[in-house]
């Protein structure tokens, strides 16, 4: 028999939290509870929170070999946060929250028959200290006075940011910053100062040791400032958006996949968003493109322009609130690498073509400026269970980004009955550009490169959820991937420059699916 190792403070943590918040929403109003101070303004305290509870499967994610017996995790995980919100009057507003999860964001390991294994390692249980939460989002909001009586306000503290579909300039993780913002019937802008990897430096909380064990680093020096503008005439509204995020992080503290040192990067990204809502019929488009350079400090090195860009469409139909069919499709081009990168361990550019929101000079960035991307649960790693993807060719080594991408999708929405939800997704990813391994040559002594297919495989997504009540939902999805012509080929290399990457390289791939079933108590 196995045996499981149990986290039991998090378990007495989940039971408290069902038993007794039932009833956290506070509201004093008036005579009926309202505080009433002497100017006339109120006070409005409100508490929300979850916590979610899920028993995860993944089989041959790692690997892609049925023949691997410890490619097979099986585990309970959790999720859990409360937060604390105050408004007074109509103008000032606050927000705190304390969340627990696991590594990287994906839900923490409560139960398991060990340490459960991803691409990057292994990952154990919290334990001690780590089982607590930490402070991940808080923030202050108030109107800024002006002469001319436009509405502005000023937001600042630990928040997130985002644009479009979240592709493009941030969205993943809440960012020390100052925001003035509009928001109007027809017109709403946001203009953003924050500091990324600062709110890692600054870690009221725990710290996980496999963050720390896979070398993520926060010393980063980094400054990002953004603003965008949605124009809403309906049934259109467009969305145009410009950002920088200046990296002056010394070149032997960047995780850098150029061989050119840099110390000082600035990535520009412009883009816009459009959406046509017709009721029923919902079409989007959103494209965006990367400027800007990084100066060399070696003058027999170039500088490295900054030329990346992709291109999002999505398209869905509601028939009578019942079954929607959907779609999207997004293009983001990646380097074109050659048999010389691969024989001479190194990549030597003047421009990288590779989109992105982080430079590829400061890989150091990825736990703290992140776009929150969508795709396919397994092979990207877009779940809750603790499963980064599966490795592919990407010049960032992170199954979860885009980069290198062509990739359509296609799904349904079945609203069976006001509480009951499924929903069933084909996805199928493809490189943009061909990824390059090496054979050896016997004769000769020496490796021979090839192109490798660009065909990456497909997956098929499940999802079904059951709203018990207004306070717990029941939920279960499954994920199953199907290797493309990528994973089949025999291989030497092993992947040296860590841009061509794959679980195995012997020419077998196996199929790859995971389960998760979720029960989340939300007040």
């Amino acid at each position: 028999m196995s045996s499981y190792r149990l986290s039991w403070p998090i378990c007495l943590l989940a039971v408290f939290l069902m038993v007794s918040s039932a009833e956290a929403k506070i509201e004093l109003i008036g005579k009926e509870g309202k505080l009433i101070k002497a100017n006339g303004l109120d006070w409005r305290v409100d508490i929300d929170g979850s916590a979610k509870f899920s028993y995860n499967q993944l089989g041959r994610v790692v690997t892609l070999d049925s023949g691997d017996s410890h490619d097979f995790q099986n585990y309970m995980g959790y999720i859990y946060k409360t937060g604390l919100g105050v408004k007074y009057g109509d103008d000032y507003e606050g927000y705190i929250q304390f969340r627990s999860l696991g590594a990287s964001n994906y839900n923490g390991i409560l139960i398991s028959d060990g340490k459960v294994g991803t691409a990057f390692g292994t990952v154990g249980s919290n334990v001690g200290m780590q089982l607590l939460p930490a402070l991940r989002e808080w923030w202050v909001t108030a109107p800024v006075p002006n002469p001319f009586s436009y509405p502005v306000r000023v937001k600042g503290g630990l928040f997130k940011y985002s644009v479009g579909n979240e592709l493009a300039l941030c969205g993943d993780y809440e960012e020390y910053g100052c925001k003035f913002y509009h928001e109007g019937d027809y017109v709403d802008w946001n203009f953003i100062f924050s500091v990324p990897d600062l709110e890692n430096r600054l870690r009221v909380g725990p710290r996980r040791r496999e963050d720390q064990k896979a070398g993520f680093k926060y010393n980063s020096e980094a400054y990002f400032w953004a603003g965008d503008t949605t124009v809403k005439l309906k049934p259109f509204s467009f969305q145009p958006y410009l950002g920088f995020l200046l990296d002056m992080t010394k070149s032997d503290r960047r995780r850098n996949v150029f061989i050119t040192p840099v110390d000082r990067d600035l990535l520009g990204t412009f883009g816009g968003d459009i959406n046509l809502d017709l009721g029923d019929l919902n079409l989007g488009f959103e494209a965006a493109f990367n400027f800007g350079e990084a100066k060399s400090k070696d003058s027999t090195l170039p500088d490295i322009e900054h030329k990346g860009f992709f291109i999002y469409a999505d398209g869905a139909y509601n028939f009578k609130n019942f079954i929607t069919p959907r779609g999207r499709v997004v293009y983001m081009p990646g380097e074109r690498y050659t048999g010389e990168d691969v024989i001479n361990g190194q990549i030597d550019r003047s421009s990288s073509h590779d989109f992105s929101v982080f430079s590829p000079t400061n890989g150091n960035l990825t736990d703290s400026h992140y776009p929150l991307s969508f795709g396919p649960r397994l092979f990207c790693g877009q779940c809750d269970a603790l499963n980064y993807g599966v490795l592919h060719p990407n010049t960032f080594d992170d199954p979860y980004l885009l980069n290198n991408m062509i990739m359509p999708n296609v799904g349904v929405d079945v609203q069976l009955t006001k509480k009951i939800l499924f929903s069933m997704d084909y996805w199928y990813m493809r490189s943009d550009k061909h990824a390059i391994g090496t054979r050896w040559n016997d004769g000769e002594q020496n490796f021979i490169p090839f192109a490798l297919p660009t065909d990456l495989g497909h997956e098929l997504d499940w999802e079904g959820e059951y709203e018990v009540n207004d306070n717990i939902t029941l939920g279960v999805c499954a994920a199953y991937f199907m290797p493309g012509y990528y994973f089949r080929q025999i291989r030497d290399d092993g992947d040296p420059l860590g841009v061509n990457a794959a679980p195995r390289y012997d020419g077998d791939a196996d199929n790859a699916w995971q389960i998760e079933m979720t029960f989340e108590y939300r007040f």
